[in-house]
């Protein structure tokens, strides 16, 4: 398994200290623009999953769409830089955006020559007709996800909650035979699903069903999403636990359809604001004091008054 790297405030040392930090503690220096970012092009999702706020929180929060203004506002700046990654979804069905696909490729069209920038979405697939399937097949995406929790009926309905397992099989399926009929090297399709109870009991079939296909799948971690309806369910198959380390204030930008920059993928409720990115650029909002002070007091451990202090995983 690969050594989870790790960060530290550059501010926080003098020279010498920053040299032993970097040097035999193997931490580097927070990033001063972000590696990754997810943008929320539009808000909602038509799924009902077991393990999500979605359906909970979603009728108390504003709802919208990325003006187009404001999207290319953001890539633009985003172009500027060295990123690793650009997700162009946030706690929503990246597909419920019929202009995905475009906004995909006004990303891939931006990428400097040479770049390694991937772009990346999740989905459940529901809305995955053969149109849009085509679309985002010459959009210039890298990787799509698409979010599949259980092969058994009983099992994948119960944690996707209004869709059903039989139609959505076949739409994963019919978007491999497209991908295969096109010959394109990418996007990349993968199978992902977060590992509660029922899925681990399955996990050697999940395997060899989606391998059967041609497709490969991976496990994650189950959170909380710092719910407590979702971690009073019953669906994880491990202890809860709380975060020692996370990345995400260090290295990922999460931005809503109105260009607020929120903490991580897990504020559902749009807790911790840190700037808008119709006012300031993400270099500004990225190195304000706001953000500072949550990753001081996040390696301070002291965690009582952020988000993260309630945020839980199984292994």
């Amino acid at each position: 398994m690969a050594k989870t790297q790790k960060y530290f405030l550059p501010e926080q040392y003098g020279l010498f200290e920053r040299l032993k930090v970097q040097l035999i503690d193997g931490k580097k220096p927070i990033p001063t623009f972000p590696i990754r970012a997810q943008i929320q092009t539009r808000t909602a999702c038509n799924a009902e999953c077991s393990f999500c706020p979605n359906t909970t929180v979603g009728d108390a929060l504003s709802q919208g769409t990325m003006e187009w203004d404001l999207f290319t506002k953001i890539v633009d700046e985003m172009s500027e830089h060295a990123m690793d990654e650009i997700h162009p979804f946030l706690m929503n069905e990246p597909l419920w955006d019929k202009d995905l696909p475009k906004k995909i490729r006004y990303i891939a069209d931006k990428r400097k020559p040479g770049s390694s920038m991937q772009i990346k979405i999740n989905t459940n697939a529901s809305l995955l007709t053969d149109d849009m399937a085509k679309q985002l097949i010459e959009s210039g995406l890298d990787k799509i996800n698409i979010s599949f929790h259980g092969i058994r009926p009983e099992v994948y309905e119960f944690n996707m909650g209004n869709l059903k397992f039989e139609p959505m099989v076949k739409k994963v399926l019919r978007f491999k035979e497209q991908l295969d009929k096109a010959s394109k090297p990418k996007p990349k399709l993968h199978i992902t699903m977060v590992k509660t109870k029922d899925i681990v009991a399955d996990k050697k079939n999940i395997r060899a069903f989606w391998k059967s296909h041609g497709i490969g799948c991976n496990f994650r971690p189950l959170g909380n999403r710092n719910n407590k309806e979702v971690e009073m369910k019953g669906i994880n198959w491990d202890d809860w636990h709380a975060y020692t380390w996370c990345r995400r204030p260090f290295t990922q930008i999460y931005i809503l359809y109105n260009g607020d920059c929120v903490l991580c993928c897990c504020d559902w409720n749009r807790t911790t604001t840190l700037g808008n990115l119709r006012h300031k650029s993400i270099e500004e909002v990225w190195n304000s004091p706001a953000y500072k002070r949550v990753r001081e007091n996040f390696l301070l451990k002291d965690r009582k008054d952020l988000l993260c202090g309630t945020c839980l995983y199984t292994r």
